[in-house]
């Protein structure tokens, strides 16, 4: 696995890799932020926070109200930001980031067993999915950017 550095831009890409069904690709730029977890569990991997849009926005996963399952949702609150916030704050955007092989799963912290996840079906948003099929693809692979949107000098006000 290769790690990438704090706040460094990384292509988050994830492939079908059954060859007997149509191939489908996507990719996102995505901004990593290793993070601490007192309760972090080292078979399930390093927390992580995952920011898009130049650090503006962040990924969750939360439960709302009378919901029986868990979404993957965007919070406008910057990465860096977000990275001082007391623990309690900060669970619903940590993911452990776990090697399967060259790929990557991301395991929502505040609801075990949810997986990060996207579809075969071209324009369907990233989502979360505690089912392991063909539907959904819960393993990515990252890549460092050359030139990331934006730098740490960006992220802080």
């Amino acid at each position: 696995m290769s790690f990438v550095e704090e706040n460094s831009g990384v292509k988050m890409g994830s492939e079908d890799l059954e060859r007997d069904e149509p191939q489908c690709c996507s990719e996102e730029i995505f901004f990593i932020l290793p993070t601490s977890l007192s309760s972090a569990s080292a078979e399930k991997g390093s927390p992580i926070l995952l920011g898009v849009s130049k650090g503006e926005f962040c990924l969750y996963c939360n439960k709302d109200k009378g919901q029986s399952r868990p979404s993957l949702q965007l919070k406008k609150k910057k990465l860096m930001k977000l990275a001082d916030q007391k623990e309690s704050a900060r669970r619903p955007f940590i993911f452990y980031r776990t090697q399967v092989g060259s790929q990557n799963l991301l395991e929502s912290v505040a609801h075990p067993g949810w997986f990060v996840c996207t579809s075969c079906n071209c324009n369907e948003p990233v989502g979360v999915t505690e089912k392991h099929d063909h539907k959904k693809h819960i393993e990515f692979s990252f890549h460092p950017v050359c030139k990331p949107e934006m730098i740490p000098s960006e992220v802080s006000d």
